[in-house]
């Protein structure tokens, strides 16, 4: 199916190429903050960082004096969870190159001092848009890359650790007996939040038992036809995408009959354009086809992975 997956991708990557004047950041255009950190992670998986890097820069300029992001490019108010993504997608970016943006450095600089500032003593983080474990996913996963990304400079990394450990220390300490998480006071659903904190704990060394049980429970929670939460698009691309991640850094495939089964509904619930609603026969939209082309990629990646694995067994 990987020839599949590359024909799906490259449709859709193609959009993004024609169409990089009109989501190119700009702080006198009201364009959603998500929309534009889904695309940089999409091109930041197709490694084609040096192809859009006025994109990236860009990014840079609509960020606020007090280190933090908006949801909206002109919008003036700072929130965690778009500030962590965009600090993310900054950090990734940066690290592709041997020779490193230094204003890109200072920016990522600014945006995880605004993360810092803005946890909370358990660990946690709070932003009025987004549920507590949404919020805390992005913010751990931002200073977890700053932690491991080898070029990343020593004084950020100096920085990040210990309020890392602190955020995801809390995620291990308030997982479910079934493995999953869930905030009841803020409409989350398990198996997406389950999916992104997953990520999480694999990069923390005592979080091998909670990576388990989150790889179990996503397991477990996959519909017999290979969906997420009723033909959920995106909670679907989330918990494949998770477990194919756990797959290839634990080395070990056992849920490849569940990535699989997922992938092939993906394949098998697309639009007339090749794209995904927000759920399934929904109409298509950018964002969604976003996650897809994520996932495609990194199918792509984990079939490789995985056959590589398997032959070095033989």
């Amino acid at each position: 199916m990987i020839h599949l997956a590359q024909d799906v991708f490259n449709k859709h990557y193609l959009y993004i190429e024609n169409t990089r004047e009109d989501w190119k950041p700009d702080a006198t255009k009201n364009l959603d903050m998500e929309v534009l950190n889904h695309i940089f992670r999409v091109i930041i998986q197709n490694h084609d960082t040096e192809q859009y890097i006025p994109e990236f820069m860009a990014l840079i300029d609509v960020q606020h004096e007090d280190g933090g992001w908006g949801n909206y490019t002109d919008e003036i108010e700072s929130h965690v969870r778009v500030t962590a993504f965009s600090t993310q997608m900054l950090l990734r970016f940066n690290s592709s190159f041997e020779d490193r943006f230094p204003q890109a450095d200072s920016a990522i600089e600014k945006g995880i001092n605004y993360l810092l500032r803005n946890q909370k003593p358990d660990g946690t983080w709070y932003d009025v848009n987004w549920g507590l474990y949404d919020a805390i996913s992005v913010s751990t996963g931002t200073l977890m890359f700053a932690e491991i990304l080898p070029s990343v400079p020593e004084s950020i990394k100096a920085i990040v650790g210990e309020p890392f450990r602190r955020g995801i220390e809390f995620v291990v300490s308030t997982q479910g007996e079934d493995g999953g998480w869930v905030y009841k006071e803020k409409y989350e659903t398990p198996v997406c939040v389950t999916a992104h904190l997953l990520q999480k704990t694999l990069g923390y060394e005592h979080g091998v038992a909670a990576s388990q049980k989150a790889i179990n429970y996503l397991i477990n929670s996959q519909d017999p036809e290979g969906h997420y939460d009723g033909t959920n698009i995106d909670h679907t691309c989330d918990s494949i995408r998770a477990l194919m991640l756990a797959s290839e850094l634990l080395n070990d495939f056992s849920a490849n009959e569940t990535i699989e089964k997922g992938i092939r509904w993906l394949f098998d619930n697309r639009n007339d354009d090749d794209g995904w609603g927000d759920f399934a026969g929904d109409e298509s939209n950018f964002l969604i086809n976003c996650d897809g082309m994520d996932t495609m990629l990194k199918y792509i990646r984990y079939v490789k992975v995985r056959e590589t694995c398997l032959a070095s067994l033989q």
